[in-house]
This record gives structure tokens, sequence and C-alpha cells, in this order.
């Protein structure tokens, strides 16, 4: 998601702590403000698209890499027997019943909250709220979480020689050796960057998962800037494949150094 944190986490920010890449991922908080809107389901106004809206007011979201979390609705109704109730992908919440009266339907103020947890733990599809009744809404918040795993990985510019056979980084055991026993089981790699140079600036590196490989790349440097401090420039792998028992691996032809590698996963 553009908007997200962590979306915003760059190279420079590799020295950040690796609580990063664990289980709970910090969460996203979309605020809408509807004013006290007025739903009446008996015009058709039955459906409430929360994916529509919160592009609408934040931009283009890359919502399909977010788990919904759930659902904040300060909201009132007209005889207080309207029902609301949370739609994600093919999920129905059980339904909230929305207190209410026509006296205080038609003043300012009034509304209560109510929370609606996802109903189901994909959060592929649709995100709506479904109306019964007529309801007043003056605000919906919406929290979100990046799906994405990100696994920092700091190796200090070791350096791997194709001429002695160190051709090959190890991903997974990487990330099992700095993360501790990481559960990477049914995690699908994405995206592997590297910050990397090369002592004559002909290496190669390429992104093996399961039994694809990548396009390789050629690693920049030359052999004043090998032995210095620094120097290192960034390279992104997509993965090419999905294969989550299968083995991730970085392939280097040539003398390289690598400083930090950034493992993405869902």
């Amino acid at each position: 998601m553009k908007s997200m944190t962590l979306k915003a986490l760059t190279l420079a920010g590799f020295a950040l702590s690796s609580t990063l890449a664990l289980a709970d991922e910090p969460a996203e908080r979309f605020v809408l403000d509807l004013n006290g809107r007025e739903y009446n389901s008996q015009q058709g106004e039955d459906t409430i698209p929360l994916k529509a809206m919160i592009r609408q007011k934040y931009g283009d979201q890359d919502l399909e890499d977010a788990d919904l979390v759930r659902v904040a609705v300060v909201a009132k109704s007209q005889f207080g027997r309207a029902q609301l109730s949370l739609l994600v992908g093919t999920d129905l919440s059980r339904p909230e019943i929305i207190q209410g009266s026509p006296q205080e339907y038609a003043r300012p103020g009034g509304f209560a909250r109510y929370l609606f947890a996802s109903p189901g733990r994909e959060s592929a599809g649709v995100w709506q709220l479904k109306l019964q009744g007529n309801v007043k809404i003056e605000r919906i918040a919406v929290v979100v979480r990046d799906k994405t795993k990100r696994f920092a990985l700091d190796l200090r510019g070791q350096e791997f020689n194709s001429g002695q056979r160190e051709d090959t980084v190890a991903l997974k055991a990487l990330i099992q050796r700095q993360y501790g026993n990481v559960d990477l089981r049914g995690l699908d790699l994405t995206r592997v960057t590297v910050m990397a140079k090369s002592q004559m600036g002909r290496a190669r590196m390429s992104l093996l998962v399961g039994n694809q490989f990548s396009q390789p790349q050629l690693i920049r440097g030359n052999p004043r800037d090998y032995f210095l401090p620094g120097r290192f420039s960034t390279h992104i792998f997509a993965s090419p494949g999905r294969d989550p028992a299968g083995v991730w691996q970085l392939k280097i032809q040539g003398n390289v150094k690598i400083d930090r590698i950034l493992v993405e996963a869902r």
C-alpha cells in the first residue's frame, strides 16, 4: 500500500530493528468522515463500498496487499431496529442492531460506536458494510494490516567469491539465523532487494526460487571502491516463481560484497 508505513521502508532504513518483520505487522487506519450521511435501504442504498471510499479519499491504495482487521462505525438509526453487518469477500459478520429513535435521528449527535472484526481469515474481494433500515453514519474507521512479511538481513559487507565456490546466499537459512525459528512455511517470496558491489564491475547475481531463476543482474563496482567502506548499489529481484517449499537463494558469479538484503514474502 502506497501510504502504509511499511511500504515506506527503504534501503536506508535497513538498520531498523528486526522486529519490523515479525508476525504483528504495524496497522494502518483509514478514517472516512461521512458527517451524518443518511442511508436508506428502502431506496436501494444498502451497501457501503469501503475499498472504493478509501481510494476516493486516500488515492490509489494497493489494498490487495492488506488484511482487513476491523471496522468501527459511528452511527444511529431512525427506529432503533436497523441492522449493519460487515462483508469481507464472501464472509458476512453477524449483524449489529443500530440504536436510535425518531427524535434522536432528527437532531445532531446521538451517535453510538459499533465495532466489526473481520469475519474471515481472507481479505481478498469486497469490503462492504451491508445495511437494513434507515441509518445515519457519522464516521467509519477501517483498520488494515500489511500482509507482506519483511526480513532485513545485515551482512555487513560479507564477501562472496565464486572462484572459491562461495556462490550461493541461502536466504531461508539467513532468516532463520537472524530471526530465530521463523515459520516460513506457506509464504511466497515476492521480492529481494540487495545492497552489493563487485570487485571488477563484472559480477552477476540472480535469484533462485524453487527451480526458477530470475534474469541475472550486473553488480556494479571497481577495485578501488571494493576495498572502501560503503559504495554499495541497490539491486531489486522480483521472484521468478512461486514455490514456498523450495529454496530461496541468491546465485553469484564473481567477487561480490553484500551489505544488506531485504526479503519480502507473503
